[in-house]
């Protein structure tokens, strides 16, 4: 069996600990990887290859590690699973003392939980969101008007405060579960709205996958524009309405 290793390196304890991981794998696997992280790897018998030549994607780290994979294993349509050397690893499905029992065998006997994605465009193009999109002002000291829709429902919210997260059911148990927000099973056909610091309280909105939604920042010039992040990362301003919907693909996520 081929693995595609998208192995943490981001300080030098984590590529310490991903090299044993890796080690430990590449004496029961083929390890592929890109040639970057292959030379900061050091270690024989690991190629440099693409995604699509691999049987499947193997993130070591945390859940942010297994998110940053997660683009891979989409690209290439390839299931994904994790070794959690981070602290909640709560996507992974073996965990940093599982190394060793890692095999072709224990992998197999994995459960391939198909994971709803959120699509919306961004200048011009299809963007994939995995856990969330966040709608969030920049600032201390000021709040922010947003609204969303969904039209199918005759569902409108309108709310003023620190911004919005729309989360799918794999992101639930991340930002949107922090903020006070419920936790969604994997196949539970929904996506979760809930509101950040909210100054009048707001509950969370649970609503179908099958239906789209659009978020709308206030349309007025004087008013403070949030920022979209999309997985942690920082899209930009937002300064026109914001359509988004289940997209066409899942994500492969290999679990127990």
């Amino acid at each position: 069996m081929k693995l595609y290793l998208v192995p943490n390196g981001t300080t030098q304890e984590r590529k310490v600990s991903a090299r044993l991981a890796v080690r430990s794998l590449s004496s029961r696997f083929t390890c592929l990887t890109d040639e970057d992280t292959l030379r900061w790897l050091e270690l024989p018998g690991i190629a440099a290859a693409s995604p699509d030549e691999a049987d499947m994607i193997c993130a070591i780290g945390g859940d942010g590690t297994l998110l940053h994979a997660a683009h891979d294993a989409l690209s290439s349509d390839k299931p994904l699973f994790g070794i959690n050397l981070g602290n909640r690893g709560y996507l992974c499905a073996f965990h940093r003392d599982e190394a060793d029992l890692v095999s072709a065998e224990t992998v197999c006997a994995l459960q391939e939980i198909p994971r709803t994605l959120l699509s919306f465009p961004w200048e011009g193009q299809e963007r994939i969101a995995i856990n969330d999109i966040i709608l969030a002002k920049e600032d201390f000291g000021v709040t922010i008007r947003l609204e969303a829709t969904i039209p199918e429902e005759s569902y409108h919210g309108a709310w003023q405060g620190d911004g919005l997260i729309l989360s799918t059911p794999t992101g639930s148990s991340a930002y949107n579960a922090s903020a006070g927000g419920p936790l969604l099973l994997a196949r539970s056909e929904s996506f979760v709205l809930t509101p950040l610091c909210p100054v009048d309280p707001a509950p969370s909105v649970v609503f179908s996958d099958s239906h789209a939604i659009s978020l709308i920042p206030d349309a007025r010039p004087a008013s403070v524009k949030p920022s979209l992040y999309v997985d942690g990362t920082r899209l930009g301003k937002l300064r026109e309405p914001l359509i988004a919907s289940r997209a066409a693909r899942f994500l492969r996520l290999m679990q127990r």
